[in-house]
């Protein structure tokens, strides 16, 4: 029985990686939905045919890439009155009703919204439309989620080109499920018609965000406070370019990406909270589940924190029913719901970093460890260093084809780099909520931690530039291809099982030499 539940469970990555495959397919192979849906029930019947057969393990593994292609043929298939068939490639002045679909992010010349788009004026007529647009508006003016406007502008579809370092801007919008732009100049017609009853719940958490982030730069230096709201709430929007410049020069970028370090630390910190409280194990369980949750939306729920958060829920949801956890199980449900939601996510660059690193560092890293003489292990500090080497080696070699495919740059100072700078986040971070917590609960004592803060900042820029000031610390890479990411992650997966299966003959030889001598 034990064996038949394990096999099981196994199943689950290969099942995911299926239905990965399954969306790439869709969107390559001109097939049509139908292919897909008919071919799929029929997949679907054979293997209930065949259930007790091991004939039924192929066909569930071929149903998983064919509802991969109907997940992606059905996310492209669009209403008759979506927005994209009334936006042209030239741009074109309009008039366009809808309500502000998230929370305006304000730049220094512009404010940027998602307008959930209800009707369109074009020739002096109005038509019905469904569909969300990127609005851009040139002037000082603010905006509130949920509120309903009537803009004038001019709408046109993104051009599909390449900016900076081959970044497709509109496979980016697309994947986002965002087909058309409408920029607003200044002076043009902008009617305020109230705010709607959109999600209560988002609305208020939106609400939340900005009472925070008010508390940031309330109590902290300006260029602290961006930092302290990129790290904690997301807003990277707030940071300025030079410090984004040392950061991607010394492969520490993803730092200020919302991720695992930030949801483990909210979930220990709630987690100590309510054990002071003197809650039942189980209820503390669930508290952090919701609180995790919450966070995650008041975040944006991006890849990285909603990929973070779905794990943990996986493993507190593993404590309350008792059952042990599979960290690839976690990664499996993590991806498979955040695709099912919309499964253009795979393309999406920061959903590939975000998996490549943790898989990575899951698959890869052990087998690094492995290799270490027995000798380094028997010292506590050495061997403390030389894991955390194989975690970042193993992150950086998961996603370095990426980079450079996307970025066109190498950082091999990332390695060591991250070594330093990703265990001190962890003393930012708490500091950070600690702040947050102590401005509410004791403003009095709020210079304490603001002072904390502004220290523990100044020493990571310190540590960052150090490291991207370092001789070959970055360089530039011509274009590669899709094909040779390709390779390269065949090669490199190849290459650790090859060296996982010495390792592990080596260790039998060694046993059974040691068993002999007895």
């Amino acid at each position: 029985m034990n064996k038949e539940i394990t096999k099981r469970i196994d199943f689950l990555p290969v099942f995911v990686i299926c239905f990965c495959l399954g969306i790439c397919l869709g969107k390559l192979w001109r097939m049509s939905f139908l292919f897909f849906y008919i071919a799929a029930w029929l997949t679907a019947i054979f293997s209930l045919i065949f259930l007790r057969q091991s004939k039924s393990t192929l066909f569930l593994l071929l149903l998983g890439i064919l509802l991969g292609g109907i997940s992606f043929k059905n996310s492209q298939k669009l209403a008759n009155h979506h927005i994209f068939w009334f936006s042209p490639y030239k741009a074109r002045a309009l008039f366009i009703q809808g309500l502000v679909d998230d929370d305006p992010v304000y730049k220094t010349n512009y404010s940027q919204f998602i307008l959930k788009a209800q009707r369109l004026k074009s020739n002096r007529t109005w038509h019905k439309v469904s569909g969300k647009i990127l609005v851009k508006v040139f002037s000082k003016e603010r905006f509130d989620y949920g509120e309903e406007l009537i803009i004038e502008g001019k709408l046109y579809r993104p051009l599909g080109l390449k900016f900076g370092e081959g970044f497709d801007y509109r496979s980016y919008l697309e994947n986002k499920n965002i087909y058309s732009i409408l920029s607003v100049a200044q002076g043009r017609a902008i009617k305020r018609l109230g705010t709607a009853k959109n999600n209560y719940l988002l609305y208020q958490l939106i609400k939340l965000r900005q009472g925070l982030k008010n508390r940031f730069d309330l109590n902290l230096s300006g260029l602290a406070a961006s930092i302290m709201n990129a790290l904690i709430l997301g807003e990277r929007h707030c940071l300025s370019e030079p410090v984004e410049k040392v950061l991607k020069d010394s492969g520490t970028v993803h730092i200020i990406a919302i991720s695992g370090l930030h949801v483990g630390i909210v979930a220990f910190m709630a987690l100590l909270i309510l054990k002071l409280l003197r809650l039942p194990r189980r209820m503390r369980y669930f508290i952090v589940i919701f609180l995790l949750l919450i966070y995650c939306i008041l975040t944006g729920a991006r890849v990285p924190v909603l990929r973070a958060t779905l794990m943990a829920i996986v493993v507190l949801a593993g404590f309350i029913l008792r059952r042990e956890v599979n960290i690839y199980n976690s990664l499996s449900v993590a991806a498979l719901i955040i695709l099912i939601i919309n499964p253009k996510q795979i393309f999406d660059v920061s959903f590939q970093l975000s998996f490549a690193s943790v898989i990575s560092i899951v698959f890869i890293s052990p087998k690094i460890i492995k290799l270490y003489p027995g000798i380094f292990k028997k010292v506590k500090y050495l061997n403390y260093l030389l894991n955390a080497f194989a975690v970042s080696l193993a992150a950086w070699l998961g996603i370095i084809a990426l980079i450079a495919y996307y970025f066109r740059a190498i950082t091999p100072v990332a390695v060591i780099a991250n070594m330093a700078i990703v265990p001190f986040m962890t003393v930012i971070i708490a500091t950070g909520f600690s702040l947050l917590l102590v401005s509410f609960s004791l403003p009095g004592l709020s210079f304490i931690f603001s002072a904390a803060c502004e220290g523990a900042i100044l020493i990571l820029l310190t540590m960052v530039s150090f490291f991207a000031g370092l001789p070959l610390a970055n360089f530039k890479t011509r274009a590669i291809s899709p094909c040779a990411v390709l390779w390269y992650y065949i090669l490199l997966i190849s290459f650790f099982l090859s060296v996982s299966y010495i390792v592990n003959i080596k260790f039998m030889l060694k046993y059974k030499k040691s068993k002999g001598n007895e």
